[in-house]
């Protein structure tokens, strides 16, 4: 720990000293905003149109648990005028980073005020609803550090919202299909606790105990789930991060569940099956509607 702490610093003071070279893509002068994940960033590119320019932290299909910035990452952080985070402990990997090393970036948990009485899930926008509130209070910030385009980023953030209300419709239907009784959902760790709440499903268990793929799973916890995947006849374990696939797909084999990779943590690459918020939302409502249905 204390070897990891020297490096840091080491490479922070190095940040510190290349702080004032051009970041690459921020020459235009446009306001410079920086995201943590991929999904942050394009309801960000929604609701800001052309009017920044934006850094991902996270590169697409990372795991933001676990996620150690490089020294370009940091000078990017160095340079943003408003940065965009999850908050809830989903970037805790980051913890005093995005602060500590621009004190004057205007720095927003965009679901601090979002939360589950009986849950710490950190991943909130597997609910559109609380996109919609995302889409809002990044309308409102944007507008608090560029007034000239306030009207812009507030007209933009009305038809955003109005596609989220489509995709939230939509999933209410897609879901009508399935049996209340077979809404049931395993996850590799917690990750559908907003979605499941939203869409009435209940969630029976996960692989690792806790919202992290750095928790580890106990093998008292597994054998309980494959006590009660014997009396349920759950048909699939959906996977939320590549992080925990070695030991789901061992799982699986041993319990004769079939093996679903949804997109949670990051969008997919430009080419994917999940390259926006909306299309992620889709293809892992299918994906779902089909096992369990």
């Amino acid at each position: 720990m204390m070897k990891q702490k020297a490096m840091f610093f080491t490479v922070l003071m190095a940040v510190l000293w290349m702080a004032c070279a051009p970041l690459k893509g921020n020459e235009n002068g446009d306001l410079k905003v920086l995201a943590t994940t991929s999904i942050i960033a394009d309801v960000v590119r929604n609701v800001a149109g052309p009017n920044i320019d934006i850094f991902v932290l996270f590169p697409a299909g990372s795991d933001p648990h676990g996620f150690s910035p490089t020294p370009q990452d940091l000078v990017a952080i160095g340079q943003s005028d408003l940065i965009f985070f999850n908050g809830l402990g989903l970037e805790d990997s980051l913890s005093g980073f995005l602060a500590g090393v621009n004190e004057s970036a205007v720095v927003i948990a965009l679901s601090e005020a979002i939360f589950l009485e009986d849950s710490a899930d950190p991943h909130t926008w597997m609910d559109p609803k609380n996109v919609s509130n995302w889409a809002d209070r990044i309308a409102q910030e944007l507008g608090a550090i560029d007034p000239s385009n306030i009207e812009e980023y507030k007209v933009n953030a009305a038809a955003y919202n109005v596609e989220l209300d489509n995709l939230d419709q939509w999933m209410l239907s897609q879901f009508e299909t399935i049996d209340v009784s077979k809404r049931v959902l395993l996850t590799d760790h917690e990750i559908l606790t907003h979605f499941a709440r939203r869409y009435d499903f209940e969630i029976l268990g996960t692989l690792i105990v806790g919202t992290s793929t750095l928790s580890e799973a106990s093998a008292s916890s597994l054998a309980d789930l494959e006590r009660l995947i014997g009396q349920r006849k759950i048909p699939a374990l959906f996977l939320g991060s590549p992080e925990s696939e070695a030991m789901a797909t061992q799982f699986a084999a041993d319990t004769g569940l079939q093996l679903i990779p949804i997109f949670v943590e990051s969008l997919s690459e430009a080419d994917g099956f999940a390259p926006t918020y909306l299309e992620l939302m889709r293809y892992d409502v299918k994906l779902i509607t089909n096992a369990l249905k």
